[in-house]
């Protein structure tokens, strides 16, 4: 019989998150990495929301932000920074029609889920041809530990070797022309 693997969730630690992974001044310098990868024009969806300090740095920077998060308790967090524009979902099953993102975003979140795949192709189905997913990672080991490891490290250390963990990489559908 195999076990299968579940996501992740911050559930027990919500409480103090923010306190040990540097709170909103770590989000608005993440949000600030990842503004001129976005569209002013359009929401951005984070995927995986957690506390809502990126959501609520992105906004500050004048984008509106709708997220979803697996944890009931980081998501009521970020329901007070954001107010009613958060929700509870996984993101391998988004509550979202297809082709209906323009752009979305997921800060260290892809270590976490239980089935990458899933919610690739989940982000894939949600959006619009040409739409946009930035992913960045949680802090990549050297050596890289894992598949998501190995290739954000390859990808960062090609366009600079000097690349702040903090930062983002901006990855597109497949067949999707870089611009």
């Amino acid at each position: 019989m195999s076990e299968q693997r579940s996501s992740l969730s911050f559930e027990r630690i919500a409480d103090r998150y923010d306190a040990t992974r540097g709170g909103e001044q770590r989000g608005r310098r993440t949000a600030a990495s990842l503004a001129p990868l976005l569209d002013p024009v359009w929401p951005v969806v984070e995927i995986g929301i957690g506390t809502g300090v990126i959501a609520l740095g992105l906004r500050e920077l004048g984008f509106a932000v709708v997220g979803v998060d697996l944890s009931p308790a980081m998501t009521q967090r970020a329901r007070r920074r954001l107010g009613p524009v958060v929700a509870v979902a996984d993101a391998a099953h988004l509550p979202v029609a297809d082709a209906a993102i323009e752009q979305a975003v997921s800060i260290w979140l892809l270590h976490l889920v239980a089935d990458r795949a899933a919610v690739m192709a989940e982000v894939a189905r949600a959006l619009r041809p040409g739409g946009r997913y930035l992913v960045s990672s949680a802090r990549v080991g050297v050596p890289p530990t894992d598949d998501i490891d190995r290739l954000v490290f390859d990808m960062r250390n090609q366009l600079d070797p000097r690349w702040d963990n903090d930062r983002c990489t901006l990855a597109r559908p497949p067949g999707d022309p870089v611009e």
